[in-house]
């Protein structure tokens, strides 16, 4: 009886053992990896520069250089600066606010997929623009349709190159940047002689194929090398932990420096299947992009007013840059010239503001707040001006102003928010900028209705610069009042 207990034993120890070794080779027959980027810094990614550089061009400056339409446009509808202002202000609303989203939507397709889809919208737009007989068309076919187009290009034209390049992302990241300022230069004055040859519907014809330029240099977005990583003793569900965790810090323009954390740096197994489980994750980053918790932060609070300032600012400068300059009676040399001047200026400061910032001469949150009020003394002095040179000469310090506040704004998302929270809080801050976008143009052209005169649409613009850099100032009093809430509660 005895020695059948142990033979009985013996073959359950064996049986144990045999069940060990078959669960050891089902997890060696399944191996676990990580995936990352390989970033070439150079080669390939060159042209991803390149591409995303027009996509730029032909989208977010296309959309901030509408001032010759909109000459054309109160003429031919024979309707005021407020209303026809506001088709433009409705673009650049939504392509702000749709950042956040289309970030999400790189992450679940692809980044190609969603520029190509994007600029196929916005060529939709421009061709069903040209058939438009009243103002309100305009806003549903421009505004509406062209706007969502932008707002699926923008951010992530901006942000692929960052997959590409490491040592040298600085760099390719100017270039990329440098297609808001080329469009100063280039389409403003573009717009203006295809409107004088083929009439406003003409040049929306005319756009409508350029747009589709931007599906063209989408199809070379193509996702770079990866390098692979065996996992050991990763469980499938702790890889769909890590890939749940991944999925939840994308944001807005989480791509433009914090890409490295947002990029899909995944665990996947052999016999991973794809089920609703996407579909959730995809949900739950939509609810993560607007992180709501970030507005108990006093700094972040300041910052996304002083974006609505200075947004509804900024935009109507260039916007009617060209018809004011018309009212002064400025048609020689073309007035279009004024922003090429200030594009040119804007890419010398975008080059020029690394230098004063590396100085450590003054720090970012002093760069931006220097920055956007010489942009606002510069139209708030723009009313003694009245011929072509003295405006040229204004608008030239306007550009570099421009040019070196403007690659600031994300640098001080992040000072104030911190690393870990930067996606949504750039996320966030580019809704508000798109407010500021949407308000900015018709307010402008409504106090133009009112008064006949630009000078006082330029002393409000100037005083929405100015103000939302003269906020920045007080920054260091929020800080050292913060600091001092945290000491008394440290004591409580």
């Amino acid at each position: 009886m005895l020695e059948q207990v142990k033979m009985s034993a013996g073959h359950h120890n064996r049986d144990d053992e045999q069940s060990k070794i078959r669960t050891d080779e089902t997890v060696s027959k399944n191996p676990t990896y990580r995936y990352e980027d390989d970033p070439p810094d150079g080669g390939w990614g060159w042209l991803i520069v390149l591409s995303s550089h027009i996509c730029i061009l032909l989208s977010y400056g296309s959309s901030v250089c509408f001032s010759p339409f909109i000459v054309r446009l109160k003429d031919y509808f024979e309707d005021g600066a407020g209303p026809v202002g506001g088709i433009s202000g409705t673009a650049i609303f939504l392509s702000q606010v749709l950042g956040p989203i289309s970030t999400i939507l790189v992450k679940r397709f692809s980044c190609r997929s969603v520029v190509l889809v994007g600029g196929a919208i916005s060529s939709t737009g421009f061709l069903l623009s040209s058939f438009s007989t009243q103002v309100s068309h305009l806003y549903v076919t421009y505004g509406l349709i062209t706007g969502c187009g932008y707002g699926l290009i923008i951010t992530p034209a901006m942000s692929f190159p960052a997959r590409y390049f490491k040592k040298r992302y600085a760099f390719a990241n100017g270039l990329v940047f440098a297609g808001n300022a080329v469009a100063w230069i280039a389409i403003t004055p573009l717009s203006q002689f295809l409107i004088e040859l083929y009439g406003w519907r003409g040049a929306m014809l005319i756009f409508s194929a350029l747009q589709l330029h931007v599906c063209v240099f989408s199809l070379f977005l193509l996702a770079p090398p990866q390098k692979r990583f065996l996992i050991e003793e990763c469980q499938t569900s702790k890889c769909l932990k890590e890939n749940a965790s991944a999925t939840d810090e994308i944001s807005a323009n989480s791509c433009i420096l914090e890409l490295d954390e947002s990029l899909e740096n995944t665990c996947t197994s052999g016999n991973h299947k794809e089920d609703s489980s996407k579909t959730k994750k995809l949900f739950k980053s939509c609810i993560n992009v607007f992180d709501l918790s970030l507005f108990s932060n006093p700094l972040f609070v300041l910052l996304c007013i002083d974006y609505v300032m200075f947004a509804s600012g900024f935009f109507p400068t260039l916007l009617f840059l060209v018809d004011r300059a018309l009212t002064l009676d400025i048609h020689t040399p073309s007035p279009t010239t004024l922003v090429m001047i200030a594009g040119v200026t804007s890419l010398i400061g975008r080059v020029c503001h690394g230098v004063i910032i590396d100085s450590k001469i003054i720090t970012s949150v002093q760069g931006l707040a220097g920055g956007l009020m010489v942009c606002g003394l510069v139209n708030i002095f723009s009313v003694f001006t009245s011929s072509y040179i003295s405006l040229a000469l204004i608008y030239t310090v306007f550009g570099f102003a421009n040019g070196v506040y403007n690659p600031l704004t994300t640098v001080v998302v992040k000072d104030f928010v911190g690393r870990k929270k930067f996606p949504q809080g750039q996320g966030l801050c580019q809704v508000f900028r798109g407010i500021g976008g949407l308000i900015g143009p018709p307010i402008t052209g409504l106090i133009f209705d009112a008064s006949q005169s630009y000078n006082v649409c330029y002393i409000y613009s100037g005083s929405m610069l100015f103000l939302g850099g003269f906020m920045l100032v007080s920054v260091p009093c929020i800080r050292k009042w913060g600091r001092s809430r945290v000491e008394i509660y440290e004591k409580d």
